[in-house]
């Protein structure tokens, strides 16, 4: 979203009713001049980039004038509005007024068959529905984007008028026909208001893990000015924070933002950040997390990023995004809701002449027309992709696993290759140095270890290996020296030019007699000149044997990239088990591995997001495991917050179980309308059951994406 000639623009959607309500709003938009749009109907809500010339307003307008209004979304903290609140008022009152119509088809009573009484019914019945939804439909058919509810109004008004008519027309079979073409229209609004009733409750628990996420930004928190004895706290709204103030949180509270503790010592429960739900120790110097909450203690924290640059804000964001990046197979049902409602109109129609003109009774043949709009059903084309997709993303959040998008997701289905970077992936990557040596020197005195780490630190400070940033750490007391230049040549070291004139270098020891498969050796030089040797050892990831195993047990094949020695990687692809290696390669290496493994199959990459952002734009989908919540947000199409390896194989069989549920979906809302118009054609499906059928239509496809937390999982990793 760099792009200078574009601007994205964030808003909550009101008013769109159905997923033929959003193909609706994106038609419109794009036709104005959007350059992107990205809507989720579960979640309403919109992204749009339109040209930077252009005025946000005037698509605001657009949308307003097919009968939907967008609500800027200042913040990414309330991105997730509160579920729009189901129609049920309008639906109870509507049937309360269409059961005595029902009654009278079943029962004699008198009062039931009186023609005012029944028209007094159906006309309030359809009045209080037709409130609710008539006016988008409207306004959205005037506009050129038909929607379900164009559908349903059509349907409801024809029957309705019909049934005035017949109510006047000659002989005994007026007033029966009357009775149930006018209980045919209130039957047809009372179930489009239930269908709309089930479907927003069933929506709004897709967008659950959303809305949970924003509920652990706290709205208030106590801020400390002044030190010392002059210190003084002052609860103030969590808007109001910036970087560099200093807060205090108590036990039961949630933390504001993301800082470092500088006084006090707690626990904190991090689970619903990072999925993890062993409580963490919190002391002087740690670092601690927006939105987590401190189950014990008190802590005082310097924040250093607050609201949407925190970590909990950069979460929320990237989940709201990743709901808007569609997958392939929804191209699907957007193609087919782009047509759909215009299609059932002139096939209504049709129907309604043909019968007639066959010799069928003029209001036979209109009930045909009137089944087939009550029972057509476009929504349920719409939903059976957008809903798993939300379900999926919700689930994964939930256990620390951020997906940025439901294209990864649809990816994930296709995975036959997984590969692995050593350092930081396959090993934890934090290393300790577990020896160092000085080098005996001919002809010359042999230089200090202190004069050693001064050099190793100076070198590995310009360097963002995992590697490096554990030297620094360890050599932190150590003076800087001066360089002029710094050349990080990764695999094989780094080599500096210092004021002097001296070429400094650490590069990997060839001739490392070490055993251990994390331990290596590294040898520091000046002019060619060797100083000595440092002793590094890192540690495997308890879980990746069992990982690998998981993975061949699913059918995939394994394997291993890394910019280390031969040897040292032999051994760990031989400890692991992995099926393929490939040793000291560069980055540009690991790009050209996975650019012909993609020849044989779609390839999953997991590496520490550190250093791996061309291995990951090669493969086709990338996880980063490591490397903390900001740099893990730039790389990376999945990152796992908590870094846990074991959580990998469930995820490939979230998204393959994703993709059946979606499929599962379309096959039904295509399969529903390819039974259900037929039947209303041929006069089998009569329109209230028809209008019933296709309110149950959308509450089988939301419910079926909502079993998607249930079955998806059937290694347990994640349940």
């Amino acid at each position: 979203m760099t792009d200078p000639a574009r601007l994205y623009y964030r808003y909550r959607v009101e008013g769109m009713d159905c997923a033929s309500c959003a193909a609706a709003i994106e038609r419109e938009l794009k036709k104005r001049g959007a350059l992107e749009v990205s809507l989720n109907y579960a979640l309403q809500s919109l992204l749009i980039a339109i040209p930077a010339e252009e005025r946000p307003e005037s698509f605001i307008d657009a949308v307003k004038k097919i009968g939907y209004r967008l609500i800027p979304v200042s913040s990414q903290l309330t991105v997730a509005p509160p579920p729009a609140s189901p129609p049920t008022i309008h639906f109870i009152a509507s049937l309360l007024l269409t059961i005595p119509l029902w009654l009278g088809m079943v029962i004699h009573i008198s009062a039931l068959h009186d023609p005012i009484v029944t028209l007094s019914l159906a006309t309030a019945a359809c009045a209080i529905g037709l409130s609710k939804i008539g006016p988008g439909a409207i306004r959205s058919a005037i506009g050129g984007y038909p929607t379900m509810e164009t559908l349903i109004v059509i349907g409801a008004t024809t029957s309705l008028i019909a049934g005035f008519g017949a109510y006047f027309m000659a002989g005994e079979e007026g007033p029966i026909m009357g009775h149930h073409l006018v209980e045919t229209a209130a039957s047809i609004i009372t179930f489009a208001l239930l269908g709309q009733v089930l479907e927003k409750r069933a929506l709004a628990h897709t967008g659950e893990a959303m809305h949970d996420l924003v509920r652990l930004s706290p709205e208030t928190a106590v801020i400390v000015r002044g030190v010392g004895a002059n210190a003084e706290t002052e609860r103030v709204a969590c808007e109001t924070l910036k970087a560099d103030d200093r807060v205090i949180v108590n036990a039961g509270e949630r933390i504001p933002g993301d800082g470092i503790v500088y006084w006090g010592d707690g626990l904190t429960d991090e689970s619903l950040i990072t999925g993890e739900s062993e409580l963490v120790k919190k002391e002087r110097g740690a670092a601690v997390i927006a939105g987590t909450l401190v189950s014990s203690g008190s802590l005082k924290i310097r924040l250093n990023r607050v609201g949407e640059e925190s970590t909990l804000g950069q979460i929320i964001t990237l989940l709201a995004d990743s709901q808007l990046h569609r997958p392939q197979i929804q191209r699907i049902g957007d193609s087919v809701g782009a047509v759909f409602v215009p299609a059932v109109c002139v096939l209504s129609i049709g129907t309604v002449l043909v019968s007639w003109i066959l010799g069928i009774p003029f209001i036979d043949a209109l009930l045909r027309g009137i089944a087939i709009l009550a029972a057509s059903c476009p929504c349920a084309v719409g939903l059976a992709t957008p809903t798993a997709i939300s379900v999926a993303l919700g689930r994964a959040a939930r256990h620390g696993i951020l997906i940025k998008g439901g294209d990864i997701i649809e990816a994930l289905a296709s995975i036959k290759q997984v590969g692995f970077d050593k350092t930081g992936t396959i090993t934890t990557g934090e290393f300790s140095v577990s020896s160092i040596e000085v080098a005996t020197l001919e002809n010359q005195e042999s230089i200090r270890e202190s004069e050693l780490r001064s050099i190793i630190r100076s070198l590995e400070s310009h360097s963002t290996h995992p590697i490096a940033r554990s030297l620094t750490a360890a050599f932190s007391d150590a003076p800087l020296i001066e360089l002029s230049s710094v050349e990080d040549r990764r695999s094989e070291g780094i080599r500096g030019y210092s004021s002097l004139g001296d070429i400094l270098e650490i590069r990997p020891n060839p001739a490392s007699d070490d055993t251990k498969d994390t331990a290596f050796s590294l040898i520091v030089s000046r002019n060619g000149v060797i100083l000595g040797r440092i002793t590094i050892e890192d540690e495997l990831h308890f879980d990746a044997t069992q990982v690998v195993a998981a993975l061949h047990r699913q059918g995939r094949t394994t394997f291993l990239l890394s910019g280390d020695t031969k040897e040292r990687v032999a051994r760990i692809a031989h400890h692991i088990a992995v099926e393929n290696f490939r040793a000291e390669c560069s980055p540009t290496e690991k790009l050209e591995e996975i650019r012909l493994r993609r020849t044989k199959g779609s390839v999953l990459f997991i590496g520490d997001g550190v250093n791996d952002s061309l291995a990951f734009s090669e493969a086709t989908v990338g996880i980063a495991v490591r490397g903390g919540a900001e740099t893990a947000m730039k790389s990376g199409d999945i990152i796992l917050l908590n870094g846990q390896l074991r959580l990998i194989p469930s995820l490939l069989e979230l998204g393959a179980a994703t993709y059946r549920t979606i499929v599962q979906n379309l096959f039904w809302a295509f399969g529903y309308n390819l039974v259900a118009i037929p039947l209303a054609m041929g006069g089998i499906l009569s329109p209230s059951y028809g209008a019933l059928a296709m309110a149950l239509s959308d509450l089988i496809v939301v419910g079926n994406s909502l079993l998607l937390a249930k079955r998806a999982l059937p290694s347990g990793e994640l349940s």
